[in-house]
């Protein structure tokens, strides 16, 4: 109960008038600017390329999807000739 014997009722401030509201606008504005600017910037400048003086080539530390097909070449096998050659 209020000094006049009612309810209690709340102040209702518009959102306007309070300060933190301003602040968290101002925040999360900024965040979205921020955003955007970030995105433009990474679409101007692509990546570069890397050269690492005397790098030579690895193999990968993964291990491989399918297991390699085993092919066996002899010197006198040519691929070619018998992919043409008929099948009985």
């Amino acid at each position: 109960m209020d000094r006049h014997g009612g309810p209690h009722r709340a102040s209702t401030t518009p959102w306007y008038r309070v300060v933190e509201m301003w602040l968290i606008l101002v925040l999360l504005s900024s965040a979205v600017i921020g955003s955007f600017a970030l995105l433009g910037t990474a679409l101007r400048h692509p990546d570069r390329h890397l050269v690492v003086p005397n790098d030579v080539p690895r193999s990968s530390q993964l291990p491989p999807l399918a297991p390699a097909a085993s092919v066996r070449i002899d010197a006198g096998h040519d691929p070619a000739r018998a992919a043409r050659a008929p099948r009985p």
